[in-house]
């Protein structure tokens, strides 16, 4: 391993430790720390920055940037792509837990959109998640899911079958990283079939029951679209 791949792996560590928009230690404290010329420093330094792990601004210093990665212009799938980088390419479950809806999340927990994007990085490797489904529903929701995508991955915005308002979006954002944006506005009959067959195969596997935030007589109509109305039920369901 040459010196200059040495040094960016260890401050690739570091970064790791870092929140987005931190500063990292100046060229010559870093020199210093890790034992190597400034020059080498540096070297590795453009190569982060290159890759989009650290941004420079100049007068200010070296922050650490969102992390993306580079993508070939090429029609190749997923699984293509990573062998070829000589990744083994694979999926898992990451976590399914019971959560409210709609932007409230951020400001009950006081979690920011970008933080929750820097979650499901970590989560990916850096990379971001090959397919990203919005059910939310909540229009600023659509904009954060966009960013929670690898380069050249797929995003299908499935929440939205009503109007929920508009949103301020940067068109740029599909651009830079060649999204596919899919949008399905309801389903058809055989759909619901193969819902149905996907819960009872999979019941033991996931707590679906567990996503149910509310239950409601078939009396209570109004008042379980009222509460659906105000972001207050995640998943409702009428009980007979």
């Amino acid at each position: 391993m040459t010196k200059q791949r040495e040094t960016r792996d260890r401050v690739f560590d570091l970064i790791d430790r870092l929140g987005v928009g931190e500063a990292i230690p100046s060229e010559r404290q870093l020199s210093a720390d890790l034992g190597v010329s400034r020059l080498t420093v540096r070297a590795a330094l453009d190569d982060l920055a290159r890759e989009g792990y650290l941004i420079r601004r100049r007068g200010s210093g070296t922050f650490v940037s969102e992390p993306k990665i580079a993508q070939e212009l090429t029609m190749t799938s997923f699984t293509e792509d990573m062998r070829r980088r000589g990744m083994a390419p694979g999926s898992m479950t990451l976590g399914l837990e019971v959560v409210p809806a709609g932007a409230r999340l951020g400001r009950f927990l006081h979690v920011s959109p970008s933080e929750r994007i820097v979650a499901v990085r970590e989560m990916t490797r850096g990379y971001g998640a090959d397919v990203v489904l919005e059910c939310v529903g909540s229009p600023g929701a659509v904009v954060e899911g966009m960013e929670m995508c690898r380069d050249g991955g797929k995003y299908l915005i499935l929440g939205h079958y009503c109007d929920g308002g508009p949103v301020q979006w940067n068109p740029h954002v599909v651009t830079r990283k060649q999204l596919t944006v899919i949008g399905s506005w309801s389903s058809e009959p055989r759909h619901l079939r193969a819902a149905i067959d996907f819960l009872q195969s999979t019941r033991e596997k996931f707590p679906f029951g567990q996503m149910v935030t509310h239950r409601f007589a078939i009396r209570q109509a109004n008042e379980a679209l009222e509460t659906t109305a105000k972001w207050q039920s995640a998943k409702s369901v009428f009980e007979f």
